[in-house]
């Protein structure tokens, strides 16, 4: 179970994330969206925001927006 400040971090930042231009996030990160799934750059391999643990998840998202 995630601590009420990790749900609400990631809360917050999805939301924050939804209103941006997508495409205009990915240009700027370096991230892919690919067959519905958003992939960051991570240590030189693109990893999965859907496999990401609690605290890169947060990391990822405010990095993102």
């Amino acid at each position: 179970m995630l601590s009420t400040g990790y749900n609400e971090a990631i809360r917050l930042a999805r939301e924050q994330l939804r209103e941006l231009d997508l495409e205009r996030v990915c240009a700027l990160s370096g991230a892919t969206f690919q067959d519905g799934e958003l992939l960051i750059p991570w240590f030189g391999e693109k990893r999965s925001l859907k496999s990401a643990k609690p605290a890169e998840e947060i990391l990822w998202l405010h990095y993102l927006c």
